[in-house]
């Protein structure tokens, strides 16, 4: 709002002088946090892709479970813009401020989770697990990518990648029965 050539010149200003950022957050970096939260950057692409429509089909996935998550398919604006084009901007009849953002679909509920998630391709690499940067879709991550489903995944991902060090193969041929019974053994939840 403080920068974009588009927003009129005196809420410009208001932003970058009157409000700017919080005087008492951050003071040693002049009100600007030192570390940044990237929300979502790049993702793993393997042989299977979760997607928004496995998620809320439910069906049962057996032993590929590896935990369930629950969250709202959640993506948060990715552009703030000034409305100002009358053939375009009708929401209100006056320049307002635009976003492009919001998913807008119901809660999934409880899903589960499958193994195949934390996998990148086989041809690219096979001794590789990835809990959190996993292989979903932007609107499937918008889910998986809440701090719970990461612990799931990372139990699940620990306890893939000592079965795969122990048999001495790659991480996508490990038995999905053996992932289920230690995961079960921790007292992981599998199934709804």
């Amino acid at each position: 709002m403080s920068t974009d050539e588009s927003v009129p010149e005196d809420v410009r200003k208001q932003y970058a002088e009157d409000w700017g950022y919080c005087g008492d957050e951050f003071t040693a970096t002049d009100g600007f946090p030192p570390q940044l939260y990237v929300r979502e950057a790049r993702r793993l692409v393997g042989d299977q892709v979760l997607t928004q429509n496995l998620i809320q089909k439910h069906e049962p996935m057996g032993n590929l479970s590896v935990g369930m998550g629950c969250y709202n398919f959640d993506s948060h604006c990715v552009e703030y813009y000034a409305c100002t084009d009358p053939d375009v901007c009708v929401l209100y009849n006056k320049s307002y401020t635009g976003t492009e953002c919001h998913v807008g679909l119901d809660n999934p509920g409880i899903y589960q989770m499958p193994l195949w998630l934390l996998f990148p391709k086989r041809e690219q690499v096979t001794n590789l697990l990835v809990p959190v940067c996993s292989s979903a879709s932007h609107v499937a991550y918008a889910t998986v990518r809440m701090e719970p489903q990461f612990m799931i995944l990372g139990h699940a991902a620990g306890v893939a990648a000592a079965l795969s060090v122990q048999a001495q193969t790659a991480v996508q041929d490990v038995n999905p029965d053996d992932v289920t019974a230690l995961l079960l053994a921790d007292g992981a939840l599998l199934t709804p």
